[in-house]
């Protein structure tokens, strides 16, 4: 696998003991941060934390960045993934982004209120809906959502190992 160069050392790090090593760094790859192929295709992954994600859809200042960056993703590989991290939920009819959830007594665990946003949650449904149903017959993006940045590399490192198997039998 290949890991962007601007990645933080903390994602290259928990990566590579996923990885067990088996991964390349140092390099700038032009769309997305993580990049792999395998004899059936390419595949990309764009990591987003839940806060970047919002404002990389609804951008003042730099337009639908996120769009920008899933457009050249789709370009780039076979299959081009999303993956965002953290939690967001409804307050009203605004979205609330919460901190990670940390672990307290027992099963139970306790998260944050970090910001409040103007965006609903049904706006950010919209989007996801309309980058995994493109309607201008582009390759749809596959939308990873995870709650914790370590859950969503696990899970990112599951479909790696599971990319290279042409067959399997959980539908046989």
């Amino acid at each position: 696998m290949i890991i962007d160069a601007r990645e933080p050392q903390t994602t290259t790090g928990d990566i590579a003991v996923l990885l067990q090593g088996n991964v390349t760094t140092g390099q700038q790859i032009k769309f997305g941060d993580l990049w792999w192929g395998t004899d059936e295709g390419t595949y990309g992954v764009e990591l987003k934390s839940v806060s970047d994600a919002l404002h990389s859809m609804w951008s003042r200042e730099q337009g639908e960045r996120l769009e920008r960056q899933l457009g050249g993703l789709r370009e780039y590989v076979d299959v081009p993934i999303l993956g965002i991290h953290g939690i967001m939920m409804p307050i009203g009819n605004k979205t609330g982004l919460y901190g990670e959830p940390k672990p307290t007594r027992g099963d139970s665990f306790s998260i944050k209120l970090h910001a409040e946003t103007r965006i609903s949650p049904e706006m950010v449904d919209g989007f996801l809906w309309s980058v995994a149903h493109p309607q201008d017959g582009s390759s749809p993006i596959n939308v990873i959502w995870r709650p914790t940045k370590q859950a969503l590399l696990r899970s990112i490192v599951e479909i790696y190992h599971w990319s290279d198997k042409v067959q399997h039998g959980t539908f046989v």
